[in-house]
């Protein structure tokens, strides 16, 4: 696998609205490794495949704005429509309406994004995942 560039990452991150400063640059290179050492301990390969790069930078572009979204917002919740506020409640046929903010909206994006990039790194480590005897 060839090495995972800074700016493939940072290129990621921008594409999903995250504008990435000067000081998250040890924060990606940091996140690149223990990826990669998480990946190969979980395949139980010494070098991962070329393939498994797009993996590896989804996970890192995931990794990082879980971070962010922590510190942002405070918490991981995904504004489920268990956790969100109610605005009103009919009896007849049932409604129920939902207070909706533009800030959990875009949390709700971002936790959407991480949650789709955790489900294919973790189908991609099946996929490429070696038996040790």
């Amino acid at each position: 696998m060839n090495v995972i560039s800074t700016n493939d990452i940072k290129a990621s991150l921008k594409a999903h609205g995250y504008e990435v400063g000067a000081d998250d640059d040890w924060l990606i290179e940091n996140e690149i490794k223990k990826i990669i050492i998480d990946a190969k301990n979980k395949t139980n390969l010494n070098e991962l495949p070329e393939e498994f790069e797009v993996f590896i930078i989804d996970m890192v572009v995931a990794s990082i704005l879980r971070i962010k979204l922590v510190d942002a917002f405070g918490s991981l919740n995904s504004n489920t429509d268990d956790d969100r506020v109610i605005s009103s409640v009919s009896e007849g046929d049932t409604t129920i309406k939902y207070e909706s903010s533009k800030s959990q909206d875009k949390s709700s994006n971002i936790h959407r994004v991480i949650k789709d990039y955790n489900s294919a790194y973790k189908q991609a480590i099946i996929r490429f995942r070696r038996i040790r005897w």
